[in-house]
């Protein structure tokens, strides 16, 4: 009895310590892009899973901080970063016009992928040869194209060839109705779409190692708490050092047509 007392003190006490050390105590208000599969409704379920979710899972863990999402188109993101009004967006692609409003923690450097098919594809080795062609039209979300450079963009928006869709799998499903166009991302979101929208044999996947993008967390500018703020960049850096971010772009990048459960 006595040792079970003393056992159980032992647990409550290296709770006790657990809980004192996480650094976090703030509460934020974190953008999401509503789209598989980075953060979706899991299955007839009301819980949310995804890219994203794991991430936030993760980061309220690791820090103790309190993050509230809000599902957020681009146009929207774009209005509410420049009025303060969020404070974290979670698992995007580093870019120009985010660069202007928030500060960037990264995550890593990835190459950019494009989906396009087989016609297309072959005659390609990488997504700059796909540009040269002013054949192929590229699906983009609103408000913002990601995965190209400066130069590419104004070069593709001039020749008109951006194709706004509505979300991320908009533009797959956009893509497996029309020919000669193309979605760029990275390998995993291209696995997710190619697995369960069972792509496998009509596309082709065209790799350009001769760029990177880096994908990571922005954060509000004015963020008060500097500790909360390096709390969240050590949980980042931890979850990729120790394989984390990785298990969890294998998690979506993997998995066949039914929605992955949370563990």
């Amino acid at each position: 009895m006595k040792f079970g007392f003393v056992l159980t003190f032992i647990f409550i006490l290296a709770g006790a310590v657990q809980a004192a050390s996480l650094p976090c105590v703030g509460t934020y208000k974190v953008a999401v892009n509503e789209s598989e599969p980075l953060y979706f409704r899991d299955g007839n379920a009301q819980r949310f899973i995804g890219a994203s979710q794991d991430v936030l899972n993760e980061l309220a863990v690791r820090t103790g901080c309190r993050f509230s999402v809000a599902s957020l188109n681009r146009t929207r993101l774009i209005s509410e970063l420049k009025s303060f009004r969020i404070d974290l967006i979670v698992v995007t692609i580093k870019n120009p016009v985010f660069d202007e409003l928030a500060g960037f923690i990264p995550m890593e450097s990835i190459q950019r992928e494009a989906l396009v098919t087989v016609e297309s594809g072959s005659k390609y080795k990488t997504v700059a040869d796909l540009i040269k062609d002013p054949q192929i039209h590229f699906l983009i979300l609103p408000a913002l194209s990601v995965f190209f450079t400066k130069e590419e963009s104004v070069k593709l928006r001039k020749e008109g060839r951006f194709i706004t869709a509505t979300s991320i799998q908009n533009s797959y499903e956009i893509l497996r109705r029309t020919t000669q166009t193309a979605v760029v991302q990275g390998d995993w979101v291209n696995s997710y779409y190619i697995n369960t929208m069972n792509l496998t044999g009509n596309y082709l996947r065209v790799l350009d190692p001769s760029k990177a993008f880096e994908v990571g967390i922005y954060y509000r500018s004015n963020i008060d708490n500097q500790k909360d703020l390096n709390a969240i960049k050590q949980a980042l850096g931890n979850m990729v050092s120790d394989g984390t971010w990785k298990k969890i772009t294998e998690r979506y990048g993997n998995f066949k047509t039914k929605k992955p459960t949370r563990k």
